[in-house]
């Protein structure tokens, strides 16, 4: 426990709450007023951000709409599709790809296809560069799938893309090709919202099957409280406000319909 706690008192962002600390203190004591008031306000936030349940509470708020009581209840679908943002290129490693924390899209995408709920998989995300032998992340995750042998399912990949947007279009014209009607949605909890909207308004009705739950993990495994400000409750502060300012971002390029202006309050 000592160990966890000294841990926590290392980090950087730690040690700059302390000094903000001190120093409002000592601003404080010289009479400093402004200075004291302005060292205290980054103070505040600082708390208020890394060391309270606040980042992690407003991410569940996102993700709580597609937490699944039975994931039995799962219907069969004419396909799976994958959202990208799970994996990077790195020439470095094995399978010549490196996995970010979202990489539980892809798990599950794999576990569904390996439980028969659809009849294709499809895979998403952004481009590489064949030029350099890089592939894209759509082709790095089809390999990962087929390697593995996971299920006897036909795989797909999309064009590649920049955004949510681009793989609804992409999911839209393969929809079309292969005659499929009814698509398994695979993102993150927090991403859920704004990627169903997408696709309603690409007239594609899919079944959400969120994973990923960042805020509810952090809740069961930290209670949201800690004695110096964590990366880890940045990090969730980062993620909701990219989906509560990309909602309304998407709303002004018209790339969703949905009546809501705002998500996650």
């Amino acid at each position: 426990m000592f160990a966890s706690i000294f841990g926590d008192l290392a980090q950087p962002l730690a040690i700059l709450w302390f000094l903000c600390v001190g120093a409002t203190v000592g601003a404080f004591r010289r009479k400093q007023w402004r200075s004291a008031f302005t060292f205290f306000s980054v103070s505040l936030v600082f708390f208020a951000v890394g060391s309270t349940p606040i980042p992690a509470l407003l991410v569940q708020r996102l993700e709580s709409p597609y937490i699944l009581a039975d994931w039995e209840a799962v219907p069969e679908a004419d396909a799976i599709v994958i959202l990208g943002a799970a994996l990077t290129p790195s020439k470095a490693d094995l399978n010549r790809f490196n996995l970010k924390r979202e990489t539980d899209r892809i798990i599950t995408g794999f576990e569904l296809a390996r439980r028969g709920k659809a009849k294709a998989i499809v895979f998403g995300g952004g481009k590489g560069k064949p030029s350099e032998g890089i592939k894209s992340e759509g082709e790095n995750m089809q390999s990962w799938f087929e390697s593995w042998k996971v299920a006897a399912t036909p795989s797909y990949v999309l064009p590649p893309s920049r955004n949510t947007r681009d793989e609804a279009l992409g999911t839209k014209a393969l929809m079309d090709d292969q005659k499929w009607e009814s698509i398994l949605l695979v993102t993150s909890g927090t991403h859920m919202a704004r990627a169903e909207a997408v696709f309603a308004a690409n007239e594609i009705q899919v079944t959400p099957v969120a994973c990923d739950f960042e805020g509810s993990s952090y809740l069961e495994r930290m209670g949201g409280w800690s004695i110096a400000p964590q990366q880890s409750s940045f990090y969730l502060m980062k993620v909701y406000l990219h989906e509560v300012i990309g909602w309304p971002y998407y709303r002004l390029r018209r790339w969703i319909t949905d009546p809501r202006r705002f998500i996650g309050w």
